[in-house]
């Protein structure tokens, strides 16, 4: 028998309004000022400061995503510390790359899939409906309507059950060449509806301005060998769970 229902997603960030950031072990410090260095980790800038509540949305998801796209370049720890600073730690405070890396790696590799027409289940290390990861509750909604709720215990734990609910109701969106390189321009809208495969920029005015740019042939370059290099860490990590 099926059933169709509402579900929600019950969570709420802890964010510290005077914000994060990295900080190397005084016992052992890193040889350069790098997040991808195991030994920094993220701290409040203010430690006692109690943190408020701000109600999870699928923008985290939508910006988690967006973020992980810069997962191996270098602007990657002012973009890390915005997310924390809007939605708060993944886990709890003190996470480090080590940890926070396996978390996009899981992400990449569902997006990866799903791009391939493949649905992986869900891995939070153990059963979804683990008490250790979410609960199931009732919840009203706000026109008064009974359906029942996911209540995940971290904010990756609600981002990634985001990603998988939201896999069919949501329609498959693609950043605009010239934002993912270049940042934001007048009258672009970043992320646009994917009409055909091949379509690059979010409009022709942001793909004339890509174009005008002294070093754009460059970032393409420089695009492609990342992509390549990420596609041999996926083969390289098939090969080691095979």
């Amino acid at each position: 028998m099926n059933f169709y229902s509402k579900i929600s997603i019950n969570f709420d960030c802890e964010v510290v309004e005077g914000g994060y950031l990295l900080q190397t072990s005084l016992i052992s410090p890193a040889k350069s000022p790098s997040y991808f260095n195991n030994n920094y980790s993220m701290i409040q800038k203010i430690k006692k400061q109690k943190p408020r509540s701000k109600p999870f949305t699928v923008e985290a998801l939508d910006d988690f995503i967006h973020l992980s796209k810069f997962l191996r370049r270098d602007e990657f720890n002012e973009l890390l510390i915005s997310f924390y600073n809007k939605w708060g730690p993944f886990i709890k405070l003190g996470e480090n790359y080590k940890t926070t890396k396996k978390l996009f790696q899981l992400l990449e590799d569902s997006e990866f899939a799903k791009q391939n027409m493949e649905y992986p289940p869900y891995d939070f290390g153990s059963d979804l409906f683990s008490k250790k990861y979410q609960e199931i509750e009732w919840h009203y909604d706000d026109t008064g309507e009974l359906h029942p709720a996911f209540k995940p215990k971290t904010l990756f734990n609600a981002i990634y059950l985001a990603w998988g609910l939201n896999q069919k109701s949501k329609k498959i969106k693609k950043i605009c060449k010239y934002f993912k390189f270049f940042g934001m321009r007048k009258n672009c809208i970043q992320y646009f509806e994917i009409t055909r495969d091949n379509k690059e920029f979010c409009s022709r005015d942001c793909s004339n301005a890509f174009r005008q740019k002294p070093n754009w042939q460059e970032k393409i370059q420089q695009d492609l060998a990342i992509r390549v290099k990420q596609t041999k860490i996926k083969l390289n990590r098939l090969n080691i769970n095979n």
